[in-house]
């Protein structure tokens, strides 16, 4: 905004020098015909009434810009918090289920079979349901962290065609890393919002 004030201001000032500096050569020439010069006298106070009323025009309809996009943006955080709320949900449900099998008493090949269940429908749920849309809808961060998750996973499941059994730990703490960051995200936006 202070560029563009200097520059408005420079060009106000450029445009004000010049049609006097052309009238006092209109009066230097013409030093008998005062009605010359009372017509150079009226085009000088035409371009600058209309070079200060443009300038005012453009500068209001700048403000105009910049507090319709503000409102814009408050108007469309209670939506984006709703959908962060949505992500949390389902990823803690996600991660509350790994978790069980995880604690569960059973085979590395049943824990591998439940992981590679509840991955797939992670992956699912992210992909074809709209959950990585929907993170790109609240803000650049969630969105990132969402697309970490899904890359890795994706990554595991590639790792897992060729025969190898899926890093329950490191599943977990990628779990529990989303989470946390999409819960400080939601704090910044409950923030925003002043609740």
């Amino acid at each position: 905004m202070k560029q563009f004030i200097l520059f408005l201001s420079f060009g106000i000032l450029i445009i004000i020098a010049l049609p006097l500096f052309w009238l006092k050569i209109l009066q230097w020439a013409f030093l008998d015909n005062t009605a010359i010069i009372a017509e150079g006298i009226s085009l000088v106070g035409a371009i600058l009434g209309g070079t200060i009323s443009g300038a005012l025009t453009l500068i209001g309809v700048r403000i105009t810009i910049k507090d319709s996009k503000e409102k814009q943006i408050q108007d469309s955080l209670p939506q984006k918090l709703l959908d962060i709320e949505d992500i949390i949900f389902i990823m803690e449900r996600q991660n509350e289920l790994l978790l069980k099998s995880f604690l569960k008493e059973q085979s590395k090949s049943a824990l591998n079979s439940h992981y590679r269940e509840r991955i797939n429908y992670i992956i699912e749920y992210l992909e074809k349901d709209g959950l990585l849309r929907k993170s790109a809808n609240v803000n650049l961060k969630t969105y990132q962290v969402i697309r970490r998750l899904f890359s890795s996973l994706k990554k595991l499941e590639q790792n897992r065609a060729l025969g190898s059994l899926y890093p329950f730990e490191s599943i977990n703490t990628a779990m529990a890393t989303t989470i946390a960051d999409l819960k400080t995200e939601c704090k910044k936006l409950t923030e925003l919002i002043g609740e």
